[in-house]
């Protein structure tokens, strides 16, 4: 969820949207540049993140993440052009070893990705780099997608 609205994937169909208490079906999402296909979405700070990509022009990066515009989650343009350098979207791949993005963690300050066997950390910096990716935790990672659950300031998980 980000805002009023709830998103979801598939990993193939584009990014569907509700706004919750519109009466209305949930929807693509309308964006000016395509949104990436992927198998997980969270939200970091001010940014929607999508997951375990699925890119329509090349093999799949199970380890790879996207995120949004800043504060817009409607915006997503191309990685490291000067469109995505001025609004701050951005791609970063991990650790491929580690394997699939599982989760994304739904933080303000900072944000933890799952893979299946390590977690990554990542720190908002700003500027072109905008998050500064850290391994967090090396042999253990998430089992599964729905393997994950933050309580307060805590997170609780299945590893493998």
């Amino acid at each position: 969820m980000y805002g009023a609205c709830v998103y979801a994937t598939n990993g193939t169909d584009p990014i569907q949207t509700l706004t919750m208490g519109s009466g209305v079906n949930f929807a693509d999402l309308d964006t000016t540049d395509p949104a990436p296909k992927g198998n997980i979405l969270g939200v970091i700070r001010d940014f929607l993140f999508a997951g375990d990509l699925n890119p329509a022009s090349t093999s799949p990066v199970p380890y790879g993440v996207q995120w949004s515009a800043v504060a817009n989650p409607a915006s997503w343009p191309t990685p490291d052009t000067q469109a995505a350098y001025a609004s701050q979207a951005g791609q970063q791949y991990l650790y491929p070893e580690y394997g699939p993005v599982m989760a994304i963690s739904d933080n303000e300050s900072f944000g933890l990705l799952f893979q299946r066997s390590g977690i990554q950390r990542c720190e908002y910096v700003g500027g072109n780099q905008v998050f500064q990716f850290y391994t967090y935790e090396k042999k253990r990672g998430a089992l599964g997608q729905n393997a994950v659950a933050r309580v307060g300031n805590k997170y609780y998980f299945a590893s493998p």
